[in-house]
């Protein structure tokens, strides 16, 4: 079995929690990869409320930093929609379909 940390660097999301004793509540987790970028925040509550394009926005910052030139998503599926506006929103263009949905990128 291989984990994410095999393929990038995985990162934990986090929101404050006050009522958590390390004053943080661990939400979904994000890997930056070369030829993805997949994230996953658990919570549907804060799934709208902009939390995934600002982790997104932080990790092309983070690619940047790396001497990357471009950031990939290997695959948004057509009927996920809010995906498709969180990349869109962070400066990210569909370029190539695929069997289900698009392949985005995003220039640095």
């Amino acid at each position: 079995m291989t984990t994410q940390t095999e393929h990038g660097e995985l990162w934990y999301i986090e929101v404050r929690d006050e009522g958590a004793e390390s004053g943080w509540r661990a939400i979904g987790d994000v890997t930056l990869r070369s030829n993805d970028l997949p994230i996953v925040i658990g919570e549907k509550d804060l799934r709208s409320r902009h939390v995934g394009r600002r982790v997104v926005e932080a990790l092309c910052e983070r690619a940047r930093g790396l001497g990357w030139r471009e950031v990939l998503v290997g695959e948004i599926y057509d009927w996920n929609v809010a995906s498709q506006r969180c990349f869109s929103a962070a400066g990210f263009e569909p370029y190539e379909r695929t069997e289900r949905g698009t392949r985005w990128r995003r220039g640095l």
